[in-house]
């Protein structure tokens, strides 16, 4: 029997919860007002909030006795696969991930509203990704995420603790690793070996060959012997991205020696501050630092693209969603998360991506990505894009890098090929 107290705790730090800030936030400032919550205390709080988050509706929190009669029945289970995600990530066969221990067999109420599949909003989510639907999507968010990395330079350090056990190698796919959840990798990133970033975003950075094939092409058309690719991330946040994409050219550069992809990378945002932190991350790696530019890319009254239309033979929109593909890390957002959102994020989606597409050569790539799984935000945005102007545009490739079966987020990819 769990004591009262903690279950009234539990039950009030989701009823105050708004979901106005990320409940990792709000949940630190909830443990600095409780000085007497131990460490021992905030974990096991954080695993009722977490494994209530992944498996239940808000409406339980309607009811105390419906809720305690959750938290008794599953809270073994919940705080057992919280502490093996501290050292492994892989909970697919986990006692959490059954769906007979989210039932309750002698109380219909409770029953119906801890169902598995309806206890979470994605039922009422119309307009699922192709490749996606609800079941698949569930037991993905229900996963844990590991930690990916994108390995930037060989330091030995980091394979001599791999290979000596001191950091759980759960998975590798070329350059990505993935580990626990809970390592500490601060040293190499500070060092700037490591770039720390999940391997849908990874993937979606693959794309050396169709930059070769820009190379080729610009070569046989310019007379000159040293011409450079120009390539432009024109929502490029912190530049993930464009580390990754960076890194992945230079190496395949080294690996070509007689026929190297030169390019210029130039990088756009809103804010000023984290282009400032942008540049920071490349200085620390070592890799060419790109070209900044401060861009609201849903307005096109801007001298600077003026300046530039036409000008980029590769341009990659990581446009603003509802970040449903990345909401098994935070996934207090599936249950915030409102369908009217849909027309605001598209209204601002056309506009960034119309706009931005008007600085692709003919012949160039334009990238279009979203960490989403609706299709309101993926092949129906693209579709309404190239609507009236498909003679402009031909769909390249169009699907999700990453995803479930890589253990990772689910990122949507469109290229498209600008035409004469």
């Amino acid at each position: 029997m769990l004591p009262y107290p903690f279950k009234k705790n539990c039950l009030q730090i989701l009823q105050e919860y708004d979901g106005k800030v990320p409940f990792h936030q709000y949940f630190k400032v909830m443990a600095q007002n409780h000085k007497n919550w131990g460490s021992k205390d905030r974990k096991r709080y954080k695993a009722a909030c977490y494994g209530f988050w992944k498996w239940c509706s808000r409406e339980l929190l309607n009811s105390e006795e419906l809720f305690f009669q959750w938290l008794e029945e599953h809270f073994e289970a919940v705080n057992k696969a919280n502490n093996r995600e501290a050292h492994n990530s892989a909970l697919a066969d986990s006692e959490l991930m059954s769906e007979e221990s989210i039932g309750y067999n002698t109380n219909e109420s409770y029953q119906e509203t801890t169902k598995s599949i309806t206890s979470i909003p994605g039922i009422h989510w119309p307009n699922w990704s192709s490749e996606i639907e609800e079941q698949r999507w569930l037991k993905w968010f229900r996963n844990e995420a590991p930690v990916w990395i994108k390995r930037l330079h060989n330091d030995k350090s980091l394979q001599s603790g791999i290979d000596h056990g001191d950091l759980t190698l759960l998975d590798t796919k070329g350059d990505a690793l993935s580990f626990q959840s809970n390592i500490n990798l601060d040293f190499w990133v500070e060092k700037g070996d490591i770039l720390i970033q999940d391997f849908g975003s990874q993937q979606s950075m693959e794309i050396t060959d169709l930059m070769l094939e820009l190379m080729n092409q610009t070569k046989a058309e310019s007379s000159a012997d040293q011409h450079s690719l120009q390539i432009l991330d024109c929502c490029s946040g912190a530049g993930g991205k464009a580390l990754g994409l960076s890194a992945n050219l230079l190496r395949k550069s080294v690996g070509q020696s007689a026929n190297p992809v030169r390019f210029e990378l130039t990088c756009t945002d809103i804010r000023n501050s984290i282009l400032h932190n942008l540049k920071e991350r490349f200085k620390k790696t070592g890799l060419p630092l790109p070209k900044t530019q401060v861009i609201n890319w849903t307005t096109p009254e801007n001298q600077w693209i003026t300046d530039y239309i036409e000008s980029f033979d590769a341009v990659i929109a990581d446009i603003p969603c509802s970040g449903s593909g990345t909401w098994r890390r935070t996934p207090e957002e599936a249950h915030f998360f409102d369908t009217i959102h849909w027309k605001e994020f598209n209204n601002s989606q056309i506009d960034i991506v119309k706009n931005a597409s008007k600085m692709v050569k003919i012949g160039g790539y334009y990238l279009v990505l979203t960490c989403s799984v609706f299709a309101q935000e993926n092949e129906m945005l693209i579709e309404n894009f190239i609507y009236g102007v498909e003679s402009k545009w031909e769909i390249k490739q169009q699907g999700f890098c990453g995803g479930d079966e890589n253990n990772a987020d689910f990122i949507y990819r469109t290229i498209l090929k600008r035409k004469g």
